[in-house]
């Protein structure tokens, strides 16, 4: 806590005054970054009907720009308070609900769309999509060298590919 305060240039006690704890902190940081990916993600589905919505989506939660690895390093601070404390697995379990469910609808709106063949709408599928982005994610945080933005859109696309071709 006292770290957070030093690092948001306040005292502890004005922290403790609106976070009860390193989980109440976590927790806020993590639903702001959410929403931020949320908001990109929904601008996607709201915006021109053009091809290639699934990537676009899904590119929205990979770390290819400063804002997008901002969040990701919250992202991995949180998995690893979430791995001991049971409030934060919980918060985790709600997220992924949500996400999971987001990529089930965008799974379905590319089928609809005949951009993917009818088994890209599996509920499998969208579990396999999310663990697939979040191992990508994970990646190119801890290598970035390795996987830039052009190298993590490439791996994107090979994967929607083989969606494509089932």
């Amino acid at each position: 806590m006292r770290s957070v305060a030093e690092t948001a240039g306040c005292t502890t006690g004005m922290l403790v005054h609106y976070f009860a704890n390193k989980d109440a902190i976590l927790i806020a940081a993590l639903r702001c970054a959410q929403e931020r990916t949320a908001a990109r993600m929904r601008a996607v589905l709201n915006g021109p009907d053009t091809p290639g919505i699934l990537s676009r989506f899904l590119a929205e939660a990979l770390p290819l720009d400063a804002v997008r690895r901002q969040e990701w390093s919250i992202w991995l601070a949180f998995w690893g308070g979430a791995n001991a404390s049971p409030q934060l697995a919980g918060e985790h379990r709600a997220r992924y609900r949500e996400y999971i469910g987001a990529v089930r609808r965008v799974l379905s709106i590319a089928v609809e769309r005949g951009e993917l063949a009818e088994v890209a709408r599996s509920a499998e599928e969208a579990e396999a999509l999310a663990a697939f982005i979040d191992g990508l994610g994970l990646q190119a945080m801890l290598d970035p060298g390795r996987l830039p933005r052009r190298r993590q859109l490439a791996l994107l696309e090979t994967y929607i590919a083989r969606l494509r071709a089932s």
